[in-house]
């Protein structure tokens, strides 16, 4: 992970925290440099329905490099900063309005 996202103001310590905040997720390979931009309430949702961990530092252990696996047959597992810059690659589904609000209101209080 380049940069601690949890050092920022205020801390963003999880996918949630992220898409709170409105950023994306830019995901790059540290051997080929291969990036995927993916949508922070897309990847929250996503974390939230498999009811896996959503801390900064478990994210990276669910992804791998698509590009290094068949070329390399090697899992590597990708660097993780957070953007502003639009998803790229396939489309994740994004949190209907009944989740998403009864986000905001857990996290209002």
């Amino acid at each position: 992970m380049r940069g601690n996202l949890a050092d920022d103001w205020p801390p963003l310590r999880t996918l949630t925290d992220l898409a709170l905040r409105k950023w994306h997720v830019r995901l790059t390979c540290p051997q080929c440099g291969y990036v995927r931009v993916m949508s922070g309430a897309g990847l929250w949702y996503l974390f939230h329905r498999r009811h896996w961990r959503d801390d900064v530092a478990s994210v990276c252990q669910r992804f791998h490099c698509p590009h290094c696996l068949l070329a390399r047959r090697a899992k590597i597992r990708p660097l993780i900063e957070k953007t502003k810059d639009a998803p790229t690659g396939p489309k994740l589904e994004d949190p209907s309005d009944y989740e998403w609000k009864k986000l905001i209101a857990r996290y209002r209080s």
